[in-house]
C-alpha cells in the first residue's frame, strides 16, 4: 500500500496515474487531490466490516474489537491516521471519517443491542483504549485488553427491552 510505504506525500493522483497505467484524465475525474485518494480509501473500510450477530454480546464483542485490531495493526490503521490530520483542514475527508465513525457506532450499537440513544460515549470506552495503544502507546493491542474492555462493557451494559 503506497501510503505506508512511502507515506501520505507520496499519495497522489499523479502518483496513481503511475503506478496504476490508467489515463490521467480517469485517475483526476474519480480523485481531483491526494485528500480525495484518501477519503475514497477510508470509504472502502466500511465495506470490509460486516459483523454477524451470534446472540451473544460477549462474542459479537470480542469479534468486533478482534477485527478493529486487526485493521489498526494492519496497514490501514496509517490510512485512518492520515486520515484524521487530513479531516482536520477538508470538509470532505471531515465527511468522511464522520461517516465511517457513525457508521461504525451503529453498527456495534445494533450488534450488542445497546438500546442507549448516547451509544457514541460508550463506543468511544469501547475504542478508545485500542487506539491508544496503537498509536500512542505503540504497543501490540493484546487479547489481555480486549478482555478488560469487554468485561468492563458487559458489567455496565444495559439490556436491550
Amino acid at each position: 500500500m503506497l501510503i505506508v510505504s512511502d507515506g501520505q506525500s507520496a499519495v497522489t493522483p499523479t502518483r496513481l496515474v503511475e503506478m496504476s497505467g490508467v489515463a490521467r484524465s480517469t485517475i483526476y475525474r474519480h480523485w481531483p487531490d491526494a485528500d480525495a485518494i484518501i477519503a475514497d480509501a477510508m470509504s472502502l473500510d466500511r465495506q470490509d466490516s460486516a459483523l454477524h450477530r451470534t446472540g451473544d454480546p460477549e462474542t459479537d464483542l470480542r469479534t468486533y474489537l478482534g477485527q478493529l485490531r486487526d485493521v489498526l495493526e494492519s496497514p490501514a490503521g496509517t490510512i485512518i491516521v492520515a486520515q484524521a490530520e487530513i479531516a482536520e483542514r477538508d470538509e470532505r475527508a471531515a465527511d468522511t471519517l464522520t461517516a465511517n465513525g457513525r457508521y461504525r457506532n451503529n453498527l456495534i450499537r445494533d450488534l450488542l443491542g445497546d438500546p442507549r440513544p448516547d451509544f457514541d460515549i460508550a463506543h468511544a470506552q469501547l475504542v478508545g483504549p485500542l487506539f491508544m495503544q496503537r498509536f500512542f502507546i505503540r504497543k501490540p493491542i493484546t487479547d489481555a485488553l480486549i478482555d478488560t474492555i469487554v468485561e468492563s462493557y458487559l458489567a455496565q451494559r444495559p439490556r436491550a427491552v
